[in-house]
């Protein structure tokens, strides 16, 4: 009885091994790709050493990157030509022309395809009725959150990503206007509740641009009070700094200062040293960066690789000029005595 017990049990494993190959065999082929890209030098963005290979896409994800093989709907020959991840244009003022020209050639044609916008002033909160710096598209916004801005931005079929900062100068003036002034209590609460909001709404984080009315008017403890919001909601601080030429060392340590008094990570916008006098103090700033990084603050910085920076003429101005805005401005400039103030300011 016992070989005819091996014999059933043999018969019944090899009929299941035949069950397997059948079904095997019944598979169907691998779907093509949509796209493959052969004959490409690769750079993945770890920071490697290129490879060269191929890249396949199928159903509008990377499928296969380096010995890729297989039939695909279309092939392109990169002739030896780079292929990478797309660049992140970090710092990108493109917040009005993507409604212009949603296709934004001059970035993808560059291989950008993700943009950071709202550094110092952003698309939104603005006030009803309120105008709002366009950057010479001739728009007139008509959304009052980022909500709506971003359903503009989609009726525009843009085709690179997007992220964008709140501005705080942005917040300021929706509460305060162009106020050169210490909020009240009640309005410093109105700035944190909107930072709150936008944050869920989809913001990036928060910027600002200290320089700049009605960014300049703000304090160490109003940036920090505003920025909380932002660190409770995952979002960083990063800022255009109050100072950068002999008051370099003031302006580092007030950014920093926002990171460890609000608990979130900090970026400077183009970090740089102005004035000639000022020339080789580059190394004292990355010094205090790592000092801050060494403490535990999470700090990064970029910057352009020229000596030069540009901004608008009434960047040289002493905030107190702009204040109440630009008509008033005007009428300070009428004013030959107080141009004179204003020149020597400047000058000192």
């Amino acid at each position: 009885m016992r070989p005819r017990v091996r014999s059933r049990k043999w018969r019944v494993a090899l009929g299941g091994a035949a069950a397997c190959v059948a079904l095997l065999g019944a598979q169907e082929p691998p779907k093509p790709f949509d796209l493959l890209i052969t004959n490409a030098r690769i750079v993945d963005g770890t920071g490697g050493p290129s490879i060269a290979g191929s890249v396949a896409v199928r159903d509008g994800s990377i499928a296969g990157v380096g010995a890729v093989a297989g039939a695909a709907t279309r092939t392109i020959d990169a002739g030896g030509k780079v292929i990478a991840p797309g660049f992140i244009d970090a710092h990108s003022h493109s917040d009005y022309s993507l409604l212009v020209d949603g296709n934004a050639e001059s970035k993808i044609r560059q291989g950008v395809t993700t943009e950071v916008i709202g550094e110092s002033e952003s698309v939104a909160p603005i006030s009803p009725g309120a105008s709002a710096a366009t950057r010479g598209t001739g728009l007139q916004p008509t959304w009052t959150d980022f909500p709506g801005y971003f359903a503009a931005i989609e009726r525009s079929r843009i085709s690179v990503n997007l992220l964008s900062y709140v501005g705080l100068g942005q917040v300021r003036r929706v509460v305060m206007d162009s106020e050169p002034r210490a909020p009240t209590a009640a309005e410093l609460r109105s700035m944190t509740t909107i930072v709150a909001d936008v944050m869920k709404q989809g913001a990036y984080g928060v910027s600002t641009g200290l320089i700049y009315p009605p960014n300049a008017y703000a304090t160490l403890d109003e940036l920090i009070a505003l920025s909380k919001p932002a660190a409770a909601a995952g979002g960083l601080y990063a800022s255009h700094l109050r100072y950068d030429g002999d008051k370099l060392r003031e302006g580092i340590e007030e950014a920093i200062a926002i990171g460890e008094g609000a608990r979130l990570p900090v970026h400077i916008f183009h970090l740089k040293v102005t004035g000639q006098k000022n020339f080789g103090r580059m190394k004292e700033a990355i010094a205090l960066i790592e000092a801050a990084q060494k403490r535990g603050v999470e700090i990064s910085a970029d910057q352009y690789p020229y000596v030069a920076s540009s901004t608008a003429l009434t960047a040289t101005f002493p905030p107190w000029v702009q204040a109440g805005g630009q008509a008033n401005m005007v009428e300070r400039l009428k004013d030959r005595a107080m141009r004179a103030k204003i020149r020597k300011e400047i000058e000192d």
